[in-house]
């Protein structure tokens, strides 16, 4: 499923996540008004590390800023994005789904819960373990098209991650 031709990162990151199972690994009910800076939280402690090991949040940081295609598939529909196209691979995250699981741009973490509830992945409530394949296009030398896929198999329980968060994942090079 084609999510969109143009999402837009403003801050070197896509996350994938339920604000329901976020809130509930924080532990924290926002009062109208109340934001946090999650993304200062989870890069200055070890907070960051356990939502993603809880299944709250898959990461793919450390991209550059700009459009581009975004991909999300069940793992049993074939995909559209060629073999020969995918530059970069991130393991196995968890993810939890209780309501609506959505990607939003990095910047949302800096001033949680972000105004805007994000793109819909269209992943429905349950147990998942998601990948994620970075892709480009090459014609004449020049980058044509770029983007990601996250392709997500239900699972009876959360995995253990072996996707990393260091992972270099940068399909504008």
């Amino acid at each position: 499923m084609k999510l969109t031709s143009a999402f837009d990162v403003e801050m070197n990151g896509i996350v994938l996540l339920d604000r329901e199972v976020l809130h509930a690994v924080l532990g924290w009910t926002p009062a109208a008004g109340e934001t946090r800076d999650l993304m200062h939280e989870f890069f200055n402690s070890d907070l960051g590390d356990e939502v993603v090991t809880a299944g709250a949040v898959v990461p793919l940081l450390s991209i550059d800023d700009g459009a581009y295609e975004l991909f999300c598939r069940p793992a049993a529909r074939h995909s559209r994005i060629e073999e020969a196209w995918i530059v970069a691979r991130n393991g196995q995250f968890p993810l939890e789904v209780t309501r609506h699981a959505a990607f939003h741009d990095l910047a949302a973490l800096t001033e949680w819960p972000w105004s805007e509830s994000g793109l819909d992945a269209g992943i429905p409530p349950g147990c998942y373990s998601v990948s994620i394949n970075g892709f480009r296009v090459m014609e004449s030398g020049v980058i044509t098209r770029a983007g990601y896929e996250f392709v997500y198999a239900p699972v009876p329980e959360r995995i253990v991650s072996t996707g990393r968060i260091d992972a270099a994942m940068r399909v504008f090079f």
